[in-house]
């Protein structure tokens, strides 16, 4: 049997299609046959947009001269 080809959303929003309104969330996997993803393909993609890592991202504690802090 082979692999279902699984697609990405990109964002969390809110889509309608076939009149009824369907919730996309960030990293949640879709079959890529999916009627959804062949009409709004530029909301998903092949691979996840956020990857987990067990090293946590450290912001520095001082800015350096012109640089903004991100919030």
């Amino acid at each position: 049997m082979p692999a279902q080809a699984i697609v990405y959303a990109n964002t969390t929003t809110r889509v309608g299609y076939a009149g009824r309104r369907f919730s996309l969330y960030v990293n949640q996997p879709w079959d890529a046959t999916d009627p959804l993803v062949k009409q709004f393909p530029a909301l998903f993609s092949k691979q996840p947009t956020n990857v987990a890592t067990s090293t946590p991202t450290v912001e520095q504690a001082t800015r350096a001269p012109g640089e903004k802090r991100a919030r």
